[in-house]
Parts: structure tokens; C-alpha cells; sequence
């Protein structure tokens, strides 16, 4: 606002006050629609016009001029944004808010630089340049991705397969889902994931969820100590991959840690297992980067890269040899493209695979995870980039493989909807089953049908 402006504005408000003081309202109100007219191409002195309006408005028990200032409150906003206000409008309920109004000549000397046209192509202008600047921001980010991802694919397709030896077996296997979109009553449900995984002799915490809202008690907590699991008794603590969602928090994520939410408690004997480097206070984090046999009858996949909008991610997934049976994969956002993984188990693994247990990233036609508007999960974590997301004809296919495949399947919802869930449940019938968090999933060392709830 310029200076003759700005002082013509403030004096007609200041007249407005001591009118308004001595009761007479009608002055009043007559004052602050003259600094309308001064203030409202600028949005603060455009919205202390209104609610000076408003307020008289309320002392004359108005109704229609309260009910105008409020919609025209709620109008200030896009005004400024577009530029275009109706010049010389007095702002009361009285006149159509969209109406331009001639000026009395004391105030066409202030307001001469006043043209709608061209507040508006100014704003026009700049907005284009912004977004130009912000699409071209964006293309050149998923150049870089591109470009990224094919140097991975390139490393990919010159791997070699590393087999494993016999790393043993187990005769049972219970896999509790601990973290997720759904939960059971009483249990905490969250955007997050993190399975506790039993075998014949080990017990393995399988990623930490979220804690999204920084809760003192965070939903990986409450769920253990509402299951009775005692972190104690833990032999290990498995990471899938170094994202905020499934290491226990942003704050883990930003410092290549993790967490029990907003805690780091000591893990005595557990081991820490992880595809990437990552610290822990008073512990080592082993780096699984390649198949690893880990326990009697527990392997890593070893980190399969992958590159996404939001950079590059490792991801491992869990392996468990069932006695008699075969092979069942835990996942646990399935970045590293369920082919891939597949694959990697089929070259490294001398057993078939026979289910899989977790959480796979079909975010169709939407994902659970919006950040400032965008979503995370479908827009930066899936398919091929920013402007190609995964399709439901990708998702369908992969689906039919497992169907042709394995004897069960078990998803979660965290990056999966509820429409991908519906079309697993079609497709592989009562050979699939729905992840909740508190809902164990059981499967045991003989050639018998699918998993027993």
C-alpha cells in the first residue's frame, strides 16, 4: 500500500473508531467503507474492513449485514489471490459484492494506479512463472530418477545368483501383525508396519512402524504391550528398508537410526538386522547386503534396489524355510517390485516359494499416506515415476502370478487399498487372507492346504 494510501486508510479507520465510540454507527459504518475502497486490493487491511463491518453489524443486530461480511470474509482470500476486486466497492451487504462502483473524486487521486486488468495478468504472469519453474523443477527430478533407475536396472540385470546353503528349518511359523492400517479392537492402527515373526526357536521383530504423530506411547508400543511381547525376549529385530514408516519414526529416518517410537531402550542380546547401514546406541547393526542365512531357518533376501520419486530405496525381505512346505517371503512395502523379489528367491533359494505375508505397494486408485496434499504412497513410491503411477493392469497381473504360484497370501493395507485387497480376494479366493494388526497368521510344516488362522 503506498504512503498516501496507507494514511488516507488508517484515518478513515481511526474516524470509524471514535464514531463507533460515540454511538453513532451509521457514521461509523460509513468510515470503514471508505477504507474498503483504500485497503481492499491488499488482504490484511481487505479482511479488518470486513470485521469492522461485522462487529457493527452485530451492534445494530443486522442479520443481512452480518450474513454479507461473512461470506465476504470468506471471499477475501481468493480475491487476493486472483487480483481481481471490484474497485470503488464500499464492502457493505447493501451493494453486490461483485460490483465496480465509481469513486468520489477525493479518493480518484489516491487510487489513480488502481486497474483490476492489470493487477490481474500481474498475477496471472507470476503464477505462470511459478508453475513453469515448479513443472520444470519436477521433470528435471524425474529425469534424474530416470535416469537412476536405469542404472539400477542395468546393475540388476548383471547379477549374479549367490545360493545359499541349507540354513536349516522350522516345522512352524506364526507371524503376528503388530502394525497396520488395520487393527483390532483395542489395538492402535496406523499407516506403519511391523510384524513379530515366530519360528520353531526364534522370535524376530520384523520393522517398527510409524508413530506418525510422535505419541509418547507409540502404536508399535501399545500393540506389543497389549499383545503381551515382551521386547526382551526378542532374538532380533529385522528391518525391511530405512523408511520413517517402518523404522519407527521420521526422526529415526533423518538419522539413520530407529526406534521403539520416541525410544532407543537398550536390545540386550537381540540382534539388529538391516539392508543398509544404520546405527543404534550400544549396538552394531548387521548389513544383510547380499542372501544371508540368518538363523535356523530365517534368511534375508538381501536388499534389492530400486529407485523412486523420493530417491533411492534397499529393501530385504524376510525368508522362512517350513519344514516339508517350502519358502514364505515377509515383506514390507514390497518396493523392490514383487518380480524382483521372486526372482531373487528363486536364483538363491533351493526350495519353492509358497506364500507371502505382508505389505506390497498397490496405493490403486489411491494411496493411505498424504503429505501436504500429495499422495506419498501412489505419486513418489510406486510405478515409474511421478507421472506414472502402478496401474491396476500391472497389479492384476501380479496378482494372477501369485494365484498360479503360491498356496496363500497374506496382505496389509498399509500401502495397499482396499480395491486392490477386494481384487486379491477374487482372484486367489480362500487362498488369501486380509492383514490385521493383532490377527496372527499360522502356518505349519505339512502339505495341507493354506494357512490356519
Amino acid at each position: 500500500m503506498k504512503p498516501a494510501v496507507r494514511i488516507a486508510y488508517q484515518s478513515a479507520l481511526s474516524n470509524a473508531t471514535a464514531y463507533e465510540a460515540g454511538g453513532d454507527l451509521d457514521a461509523a459504518f460509513a468510515e470503514v467503507e471508505r477504507a474498503h475502497i483504500l485497503g481492499q486490493r491488499h488482504l490484511l487491511p481487505h479482511i479488518v474492513t470486513h470485521l469492522r463491518m461485522l462487529r457493527i453489524g452485530w451492534k445494530r443486530r443486522d442479520a443481512r449485514e452480518l450474513v454479507g461480511q461473512v461470506v465476504r470474509l470468506v471471499a477475501t482470500v481468493p480475491g487476493w489471490l486472483t487480483g481481481w476486486v471490484p474497485k470503488g466497492n464500499p464492502g457493505g451487504a447493501n451493494v453486490s459484492a461483485l460490483k465496480p462502483v465509481p469513486l468520489e473524486p477525493d479518493l480518484q487521486a489516491l487510487l489513480a494506479d488502481f486497474v483490476v486488468w492489470r493487477d490481474v495478468a500481474w498475477r496471472v504472469a507470476v503464477y505462470g512463472v511459478v508453475a513453469a519453474l515448479a513443472l520444470g523443477t519436477l521433470a528435471a527430478m524425474d529425469r534424474k530418477r530416470g535416469d537412476e533407475a536405469a542404472a539400477i536396472e542395468r546393475e540388476w540385470q548383471a547379477r549374479r545368483p549367490q545360493p545359499l546353503a541349507d540354513f536349516g528349518t522350522t516345522r512352524t511359523l506364526e507371524v503376528i501383525p503388530v502394525v497396520n492400517f488395520r487393527a483390532r479392537p483395542g489395538l492402535k492402527s496406523e499407516a506403519g508396519v511391523s510384524y513379530l515373526v515366530k519360528t520353531d526357536t526364534q522370535t524376530i521383530l520384523f520393522d517398527l512402524g510409524f508413530n506418525r504423530r510422535d505419541e509418547p506411547v507409540s502404536p508399535l508400543q501399545h500393540n506389543l504391550d497389549a499383545l503381551g511381547i515382551d521386547r526382551s525376549q526378542l532374538d532380533a529385530v529385522f528391518l525391511s528398508h530405512a523408511h520413517r514408516d517402518h523404522l519407527g519414526g521420521a526422526a529415526w529416518e533423518k538419522s539413520r537410526s530407529f526406534g521403539f517410537g520416541p525410544t532407543q531402550p537398550p536390545l540386550g542380546r537381540t540382534r539388529a538386522i538391516a539392508p543398509v547401514t544404520l546405527t543404534y546406541p550400544g549396538r552394531t547393526v548387521e548389513v544383510a547386503d547380499r542372501p544371508t542365512a540368518l538363523m535356523p531357518g530365517v534368511a534375508s533376501t538381501g536388499p534389492i534396489a530400486r529407485r523412486l520419486f523420493i530417491g533411492r530405496i534397499d529393501e530385504q525381505a524376510l525368508v522362512i524355510h517350513l519344514e516339508g512346505r517350502g519358502l514364505v517371503a515377509i515383506v514390507g512395502c514390497g518396493h523392490q517390485t514383487m518380480p524382483k523379489l521372486v526372482q531373487r528367491i528363486r536364483e538363491n533359494f533351493d526350495a519353492p516359494l509358497i506364500g507371502l505375508v505382508g505389505d506390497v505397494h498397490y496405493p490403486h486408485p489411491e494411496g493411505r499416506l498424504w503429505m501436504v496434499g500429495i499422495d506419498v504412497q501412489r505419486r513418489l513410491a510406486s510405478g515409474d515415476g511421478l507421472w506414472a503411477p502402478i496401474g491396476i493392469d500391472r497389479i492384476g497381473a501380479e496378482l494372477q502370478a501369485f494365484a498360479g504360484q503360491l498356496q496363500f497370501l497374506a496382505l496389509g493395507s498399509h500401502d495397499t487399498s482396499d480395491e486392490v485387497l477386494d481384487l486379491a480376494g477374487r482372484t486367489l479366493g480362500d487362498r488369501f487372507q486380509r492383514v490385521v494388526a493383532g490377527e496372527p497368521i499360522r502356518v505349519i510344516a505339512s502339505t495341507a492346504g493354506a494357512p490356519r488362522p
